[in-house]
């Protein structure tokens, strides 16, 4: 058995250049903002034998939320497992294994011995991501996909962490004049006219602060989509357990780019009325709620668990922390949400220290095919540092993970 040493670890049936273009597909699997798949196939097509080439494959398919990529993680693995391997190899085999069987459990002990074995792999983070629990495999239990009966409802029950705080919420929205009803029912906030300080001191991609100007008001929805919103447009997406009751105010997640853009071109179609996705500058505006120059849509007291889902599994129903001084509910934490504009790292150096009505997409000239997402996300204690006003990362259009979902917009007529 032919093995390489790479980054500390050997692997079996790689060659140099296919350990390089291996390494490539690694860092563009852990930025989330390119894409693995050319040098992937790449080192696979040099070194047919080169199994964690196969394995990543697995990995990359079984993040997928399209039915037929999912099943093609069978044949990755069955190729895979088909050659010579070493005892790390065999782990991540047995892991693959395991979700493919629907065994979550098993897959959940070999990603801990994963854990043990990779302390420095960039692998690591996929097996640690995957292991926090069972909604957090990327492809989902895909019950047309993998053969399993419909999960019941212990499987995704919602979780609401502060019940009294979340019903004050909700009578708030159905009594106070500021929220307005518009498509599906969607409570929307109307955003004054005004101007803010973008950017902040947290990395050099939200540098140089900015004044941005805005001169006309902006109807917001309250929330980011739901579960129950999206399966008016996809009915398939998710069983009645799953978008029913209180899983139905859950926000939708796993949505790219592109499927968010389509919902909204439904949406429009329907209702006679343009939705859209809010610009980046527009998203933080509204974050900050009327607070200059704070940290988090609360002000610079410190991030703790009553204010906003940054540690908790997964996310949960709409409307469940206070909201901020617009009356917007979880701008950050829970879902990071999709916005239009083109991901540029050094976005903020290409426009004027002061701009009214930044347009967008168009605002740089960068064309990578990647969007900008914001408002952090969930799964563990570290995702706290991504619940800043500012805080802002590109991701590839196509990429759907666990906390990926998206808020609409409106203009004022």
């Amino acid at each position: 058995m032919t093995q390489i040493d790479l980054r500390g670890c050997r692997v079996s049936g790689a060659t140099p250049d296919a350990a390089h273009l291996y390494e490539q597909a690694l860092a563009a699997f852990q930025s989330w903002h390119r894409n693995p798949e050319q040098p992937l196939a790449m080192a696979q097509q040099l070194a047919p034998d080169f199994v964690m080439a196969h394995v990543l494959q697995a990995y990359l398919l079984l993040g997928s939320r399209d039915a037929r990529r999912v099943r093609a993680a069978q044949p990755a693995l069955d190729q895979a497992r088909a050659l010579p391997a070493n005892a790390r190899e065999r782990l991540h085999l047995a892991a693959i294994a395991a979700v493919l069987a629907d065994d979550y459990e098993g897959a959940k002990a070999r990603l801990t011995e994963v854990l043990r074995e990779h302390p420095k792999h960039p692998i690591r983070h996929r097996a640690w991501f995957n292991m926090i629990d069972v909604e957090a495999w990327p492809a989902g239990r895909h019950s047309d996909v993998i053969g399993a009966p419909p999960p019941g409802p212990e499987f995704r029950r919602p979780v609401v962490p502060y019940p009294e705080v979340r019903a004050d919420n909700l009578e708030r929205v159905a009594t106070d004049p500021r929220y307005v009803r518009l498509a599906l029912g969607t409570p929307f906030v109307k955003l004054p006219a005004g101007s803010f300080a973008m950017g902040g001191q947290g990395f050099r991609r939200e540098q140089p602060i900015r004044r941005v100007s805005f001169s006309r008001p902006l109807y917001m929805a309250a929330w980011p989509v739901s579960r129950a919103d999206w399966r008016r447009f996809r009915p398939e997406a998710w069983t009645g357990i799953e978008s029913d009751g209180l899983a139905g105010e859950i926000p939708a997640t796993a949505i790219t780019y592109k499927m968010a853009s389509e919902f909204c071109e439904w949406l429009s179609q329907q209702e006679g009325r343009r939705y859209r996705l809010a610009t980046e500058a527009e998203w933080e505006y509204a974050a900050r709620g009327g607070l200059e120059g704070a940290m988090y849509p609360w002000g610079d007291d410190p991030i703790e668990p009553t204010r906003c889902n940054y540690g908790l599994l997964r996310p949960v129903p709409n409307g469940s922390y206070p909201a901020n001084g617009f009356g917007l509910f979880e701008m950050v934490g829970n879902v990071m949400e999709w916005c239009a504009d083109v991901w540029a790292e050094d976005a903020y150096k290409l426009t004027p220290l002061e701009v009214t009505d930044p347009p967008g997409p168009e605002a740089c000239d960068r064309h990578y095919a990647a969007r900008v997402l914001r408002g952090g996300f969930v799964g563990a204690e570290m995702c706290h540092t991504m619940t800043r006003n500012s805080w802002r990362y590109g991701f590839a259009e196509e990429i759907s993970g666990l906390a990926m979902g998206f808020r609409l917009v409106t203009d004022v007529d």
